[in-house]
């Protein structure tokens, strides 16, 4: 739990499965003891509720509601915590492939002090 700062990556699978990831934004994030959160990043519900479902995958739902988002790949220390997550994109057609309808992220966040 905490304020954590640090960066947030758009990726994508290029053809033959390679990661590629564009320049890293700033993204700030608070997950609290009561199991709530916030963000004023875009890529996130700005207001949430957070759970652990394993120990490396968070779920949050925003806090409107909608549909739950997982954040997978969790590795966490003391201060350091870095998670993905898959983002549904509202604008594209049902008919469109899965890499289109959604946004890959990869974010690496620091607890402040």
């Amino acid at each position: 739990t905490g304020s954590w700062s640090g960066a947030r990556l758009r990726c994508q699978k290029d053809e033959g499965k390679l990661l590629r990831c564009g320049t890293p934004a700033p993204v700030t994030i608070v997950f609290d003891e009561a199991g709530t959160g916030t963000t004023p990043d875009d890529s996130l519900p700005h207001s949430f509720t957070w759970r652990w479902l394993s120990a490396n995958e968070i779920a949050i739902v925003p806090a409107g509601g909608g549909d739950e988002i997982k954040l997978f790949s969790v590795e966490r220390d003391s201060d350091a915590l870095t998670f993905q997550a898959y983002i549904y994109l509202p604008t594209s057609g049902a008919s469109a492939a899965t890499e289109e309808r959604y946004v890959h992220y990869i974010f690496d966040v620091t607890l402040d002090e």
